[in-house]
């Protein structure tokens, strides 16, 4: 009876899960920043030709 209770658990699949987690979680934050990095840039260029629209139409 002594050596079944002298036995450890075993806690593999918690380690798995937190190398999962470890890895996921950051991947998809630096997923996200690329993704804002892009629409920014998108934003960006529409606003600049939007810029030169307005002075182009402007009258002198």
């Amino acid at each position: 009876m002594l050596a079944h209770l002298a036995q450890t658990p075993d806690t593999s699949i918690y380690m798995i899960a937190g190398y999962v987690v470890f890895i996921v979680v950051p991947a998809v934050f630096i997923a996200t920043l690329i993704a804002r990095s892009r629409s920014l840039r998108q934003d960006e260029a529409a606003l600049k030709s939007l810029g030169d629209e307005e002075t182009k139409n402007k009258p002198a």
